[in-house]
């Protein structure tokens, strides 16, 4: 699915959301921030073949695991949630954030191959709603979509041997849509201004990887330059998982405002594993922040609905 194709579809959920939103009794809007540490799934695996150590070689290649150390770095982006009749919140959030990235080197057949790992870009949006049961019980489900993409641009050279070098420009794309359910409890410390909010969902989760890649490389044996032309592999992976959330909420007596801290953690863990993958298992976690304001539209409508009655 296309970019101008969600964005049709986000457009869509909207409008259709707008005859709820209208029924609301008050809309709170704020902005959330998330330090995130993160370790893909896809950050670490056996390469492939190496080749055998020759006997009068001095030269000993290292373990030949394929490692991505993604850095850590902040996410942040608005959130937006109506309380609605009956106990009911629809809360919808947007995140941003960019990860730098390292790869150690690695050893292919007779290779060295060095990759140079540019910004990952990365899109976390998500859609909830809640329902509050009891008064510090609330069951929670929405959907989730997850967007990131970054280029490598590989180099390579043969370490022993007849000289070949190579150079492998790629672009990654990542797309993942997971469906979650889950509860949480609301804990009062000071009665009406301080909370411990404690949450956790399950979550199931559809990843498409898609990988366009170039090669060009050179041997010693010929002054012909090797071209393949851009090609695109695709692949599905289905994961599970858990996400868990601890806040500690302060709610302003003053004005209607709300300040959180705490701290959010997200686990997959991939349904099938190819043999080679070492790294079956994704984490992600770190500390969160946010405030919100809100607004109480009740009041706006009880003073509409006065100004319309007749006198």
């Amino acid at each position: 699915m296309n970019l101008h194709v969600r964005i049709i579809l986000l457009f869509l959920v909207g409008m259709l959301a707008l005859p709820v939103i209208s029924q609301a009794a008050g809309i709170s809007l704020g902005v959330a921030t998330w330090y995130s540490m993160w370790d893909p799934y896809w950050g670490k695996y056996k390469a492939g073949l190496q080749l055998p150590i020759m006997p009068m070689s001095s030269f000993t290649p290292p373990d030949n695991m394929f490692k991505v150390d993604v850095k850590p770095n902040f996410m942040y982006g608005p959130v937006l949630s109506a309380r609605l009749p009956d106990n009911v919140n629809l809360i919808t959030r947007f995140m941003y954030g960019q990860f730098n990235a390292q790869k150690k080197e690695q050893y292919y057949l007779n290779y060295l191959v060095m990759d140079n790992i540019g910004l990952i870009t990365r899109y976390d949006a998500d859609l909830m709603l809640r329902y509050q049961f009891h008064d510090m019980v609330y069951l929670k489900t929405g959907f989730k979509y997850v967007h990131f993409k970054y280029e490598v641009l590989g180099l390579s050279l043969s370490y022993i041997g007849f000289f070949a070098a190579g150079r492998i420009e790629k672009e990654n794309t990542y797309n993942e849509y997971a469906p979650f359910a889950g509860f949480g409890v609301m804990i009062p410390a000071v009665k009406d201004m301080l909370f411990i909010e404690i949450d956790s969902v399950f979550q199931f989760c559809f990843a498409d990887e898609s990988n366009k890649q170039f090669t060009i490389g050179r041997t010693e044996f010929s002054s012909d330059i090797t071209y393949i032309p851009p090609y695109t592999k695709r692949k599905n992976v289905k994961k599970l998982g858990v996400e868990a959330n601890c806040n500690l909420i302060y709610r302003l007596p003053v004005i209607p405002m709300s300040m959180s801290l705490g701290f959010k953690y997200n686990m997959y863990k991939k349904l099938v594993v190819e043999k080679d993958k070492a790294l079956e298992y994704e984490h992600q976690y770190g500390a969160t922040a946010s405030v919100e304001y809100y607004f109480d539209i009740s009041k706006s409508k009880a003073g509409n609905a006065a100004s319309l009655k007749p006198e």
